[in-house]
C-alpha cells in the first residue's frame, strides 16, 4: 500500500507524541525535572531552494521572494535533553507570481541538547521528518501533485524566560529532503529540496 503525504503526517504525530510521552515517562521515573514548552512561531525561509525557481535560466516572470512560514512547536524538556515535535506551513515557499503557487509543510521529530544557564536554555538540535511541496500554475491549467519526502532539519537557538510560565526564543534552522525533488515539470536546481530558516516566537512552560 503506497503510503499518501496525509498518512505520513499523521503517523509522523502519533510517533512524535509518543516519543514525547515516553521521555515525559522516563524523566519521571528518574524523579528528574521535566517541562512542557510550547511555542508558536513566525519566521522566514531563505537559501538552497527558497524563493522564486529558475525556469530553464531566467527567473519567473514577475516572481517577487515572499517566504514568510508559520509553526509551531511542542516538546518535553529536562535538565539537559529534551524531544521536540515541529510543525510549520510555508504559503509561498518558491516565490509568489501571477498564475503562480507554491506551498511547503514540514513536520519534524527532533532531539534536543539543551542545558541551564540561568535563566537562559540554549540549544542544538537535529531530527527527521516529513516535507511536502505542492506547486499549481493556475495560468495553465497545469497542477503538479503534491511532492512529500522524508527530510532531515539541524539548527540551534536560544530561549530566555522573562518569568516563570512565559519566555521568548529564536533559532535557525537546515532542512534538507532525502529525495530530488520535481515539481510542476521542472527540477529544482538542487537535486535534493535545502533551505534555511530563521524563527521567533514566544514559549509557554507547563
Amino acid at each position: 500500500m503506497k503510503l499518501t503525504s496525509r498518512m505520513i503526517a499523521r503517523r509522523m504525530l502519533v510517533l512524535g507524541s509518543i516519543a514525547i510521552g515516553i521521555t515525559i515517562g522516563a524523566a519521571r521515573q528518574a524523579q528528574a525535572q521535566v517541562n512542557i514548552l510550547v511555542s508558536p512561531m513566525v519566521g522566514a525561509d531563505a537559501g538552497g531552494n527558497a524563493g522564486c525557481p529558475p525556469v530553464n535560466g531566467p527567473r519567473l516572470s514577475e516572481c517577487q521572494d515572499s517566504t514568510i512560514n508559520a509553526g509551531v512547536s511542542v516538546g518535553a524538556v529536562g535538565n539537559l535533553y529534551g524531544l521536540e515535535e515541529e510543525m510549520a506551513y510555508a504559503p509561498n515557499i518558491f516565490g509568489d507570481a501571477p498564475g503562480f503557487s507554491s506551498t511547503m509543510f514540514t513536520l519534524m521529530i527532533n532531539g534536543l541538547l539543551i542545558p541551564r544557564v540561568g535563566l537562559l536554555r540554549p540549544y542544538a538540535f537535529a531530527g527527521m521528518g516529513l516535507i511536502r511541496t505542492h506547486v499549481e500554475l493556475t495560468s495553465t491549467g497545469e497542477f503538479a501533485t503534491p511532492d512529500s519526502n522524508f527530510g532531515w532539519d539541524a539548527g540551534g537557538g536560544l530561549i530566555g524566560f522573562v518569568s516563570e510560565r512565559l519566555g521568548a526564543r529564536g533559532d535557525l534552522r537546515y532542512f534538507r529532503s532525502a529525495q530530488d525533488t520535481a515539481v510542476a515539470g521542472f527540477t529544482l536546481p538542487n537535486s535534493k529540496l535545502d533551505f534555511w530558516r530563521a524563527s521567533v516566537g514566544i514559549v509557554l512552560k507547563f
